[in-house]
């Protein structure tokens, strides 16, 4: 509901008995994700079921399974990554954000230590997040950012969801749908949490 969307396909889901089964099937290791969620499997490492953010780290994830389901795979790579990630956080109520606060975060981005609210990026380079801090201070910055668009216009974020959705690039479907560009938009952010 968040993202007027819906799962369109059911995924099998891959409740994993080991670290060393989850890390086998994503190709990753330790520490590494939780959760990871591909275009059509969804796999959860048993270090998620005993943290108490363990239900916002799926609804994040189940996020981005909506967003690659309607946007397909391809575009969905060429999101930027702060909108994908910060609509998955949003959705998730934080879930991906650690333990990194709203002040925390709108402290940083008033310091000029933020991710950069670009109109075009990918998944493999990430320029969004190109900066030196933590990925959980990124997600949560992008949340707000997100949350920012949504509730200053939530027919607008809407127009922009379905202009994604109808194939249109990220940069013309932000502008058909706000009227503005994400750069003009960033900086009247920057302006309302300055003040207060």
């Amino acid at each position: 509901r968040k993202q007027f969307q819906k799962i369109s396909k059911m995924m099998p889901i891959y409740l994993c008995h080991t670290d060393e089964s989850f890390y086998r099937y994503i190709g990753s290791k330790r520490p590494g994700p939780r959760v990871k969620v591909t275009s059509k499997r969804f796999y959860i490492s048993p270090r998620l079921e005993p943290s108490k953010d363990c239900y916002d780290i799926i609804y994040h994830e189940i996020s981005h399974i909506v967003m690659i389901q309607n946007l397909g795979v391809y575009r969905h790579f060429l999101t930027p990554v702060w909108f994908h990630e910060g609509l998955a956080t949003y959705v998730a109520n934080g879930g991906g954000s650690g333990n990194v606060s709203d002040s925390a975060a709108i402290s940083e981005i008033l310091k000029g230590n933020h991710f950069y609210p670009l109109v075009k990026d990918n998944i493999l380079f990430q320029k969004s997040f190109k900066n030196k801090l933590a990925p959980w201070m990124n997600y949560r910055q992008s949340m707000l950012f997100v949350k920012y668009l949504k509730e200053k216009d939530e027919d607008n974020f809407r127009q922009l969801i379905e202009n994604m959705n109808k194939r249109i690039s990220f940069k013309k479907a932000f502008e058909n749908a706000y009227n503005s560009s994400v750069h003009e938009m960033w900086n009247t952010f920057l302006v309302e949490i300055r003040k207060g």
